[in-house]
């Protein structure tokens, strides 16, 4: 898994909720709601990526293949 395609996409929901703060029409808590959680279930894929990755790092400097 690509850690660096899910920091674009927690930045990108980021920068959509910057977006959409200008907009009136907006069921603010529910749409809060949704932000929050699609963020957070994109923060907890980059942290099991980034600890599959450093599993990967270990297994290679013991010198056997990933």
């Amino acid at each position: 898994m690509n850690t660096e395609h899910l920091r674009q996409a927690i930045d990108a929901y980021t920068a959509k909720l910057a977006e959409n703060a200008q907009i009136a029409d907006v069921n603010w808590n529910e749409y809060l709601r949704w932000l929050r959680e699609e963020i957070e279930a994109l923060r907890e894929l980059l942290a099991q990526a980034e600890a599959e990755q450093g599993a990967a790092d270990w297994t290679i400097r013991q010198g056997a293949s990933p």
